[in-house]
């Protein structure tokens, strides 16, 4: 807010982060759709087996939140589709001098 730079994920969390964060939705996405998690997305409902993280996510006391409108990822009738990525995925990832760093103490 003091600077009003965007903040992205890239800037918050170390390189390499995106194949663990990738994996840890993958696992949220299929557990919250009720479906094994070797199953593949599109068994949950999505469009394909590929899952990108978006642009629209959000920090809580539970982790980083990913939220996808409808049609960008899934059908219109499985409506808006989010997850949340748990603070014990992401805490080794987040670079201890940005702003996610004291979320995860």
């Amino acid at each position: 807010l003091a600077t009003g730079e965007e903040l992205t994920l890239k800037r918050l969390l170390k390189p390499g982060y995106v194949k663990d964060l990738l994996a840890a939705g993958r696992a949220a996405l299929l557990a919250d759709s009720g479906a094994k998690p070797t199953d593949s997305l599109v068994e949950a409902g999505l469009f394909e087996d590929k899952l990108e993280l978006n642009d629209n996510w959000s920090v809580s006391s539970n982790g980083i939140s990913f939220s996808y409108d409808p049609y960008e990822i899934a059908c219109y009738a499985r409506g808006f589709v989010e997850f949340t990525i748990p603070w014990e995925k992401v805490r080794p990832w987040i670079r201890p001098d940005q702003q996610l760093a004291p979320f995860v103490k």
